[in-house]
């Protein structure tokens, strides 16, 4: 056995940003494009823009930046508030993940099961 763990951040009780959130940040910044990176997550575009605006809005902050294009289409790059967000959710959930295994493996040491 090992630990599982879903770690979201929430402001104000909505939530901001977890999981699917945080790879649709993520490949963002891998492809250069929110079209491109909704395609690579099989998320509707709508659905992908709709995301970054809760967080937006829910954040008072601009996380991405894109400029519409001609025949080769747009592009859509994080702000430097977006990488800082990316950046900072990262190592919190590298830190969780490690102290979740720490406990994990003081209580169940004896591997009964």
């Amino acid at each position: 056995m090992k630990p599982g763990i879903k770690i979201w951040l929430e402001k104000e009780g909505k939530d901001i940003l977890g999981g699917g959130r945080y790879r649709l940040l993520k490949a963002i910044q891998e492809e250069g494009s929110l079209k491109k990176a909704a395609e690579k997550l099989h998320y509707s575009y709508r659905y992908a823009w709709g995301n970054i605006r809760k967080m937006e809005e829910r954040l008072g902050a601009k996380l991405i930046v894109s400029h519409k294009g001609g025949s080769g289409g747009g592009d859509s790059r994080l702000t430097e508030d977006g990488k800082w967000l990316l950046k900072k959710y990262e190592a919190f959930c590298h830190e969780i993940e490690q102290a979740a295994h720490t406990v994990f493996e003081r209580i169940f040491k004896d591997d009964r099961l």
